[in-house]
């Protein structure tokens, strides 16, 4: 119940942020907003919640989406995303370290 809750909550705000108001004729104009979801999966588990949280993001008027596994993600695809969500299955209660690796390496 709390990863739907979540899930909504990512999808009420990429909604949010894909409408803003023009300056000067005070309707509403429609942004594009790009989402990549990162993922990281052994069993395809994740790969399946990551293509769900796809499919329910393009449902949204102006989002596009996609997603990516971890090792086939571009630099270009990071620096063209409006929104980055990332899905790992837990080891111990922490993420697979890829993607603390990845996170890093972008940071350099």
């Amino acid at each position: 119940m709390k990863r739907i809750i979540n899930l909504l909550g990512v999808c009420a705000l990429i909604f949010a942020s894909s409408w803003s108001f023009s300056q000067t004729s005070g309707s509403a104009q429609q942004v594009k907003t790009n989402m990549l979801v990162v993922y990281y999966s052994v069993t395809g588990n994740t790969e399946k919640m990551a293509n769900a949280v796809v499919e329910g993001a393009l449902k949204i008027p102006g989002v596009d989406a996609v997603s990516r596994s971890v090792d086939r993600v571009t630099e270009n695809d990071l620096k063209t995303a409006d929104a980055i969500i990332l899905g790992s299955p837990t080891y111990y209660g922490n993420m697979a370290a890829i993607l603390p690796r990845l996170a890093a390496d972008v940071l350099k």
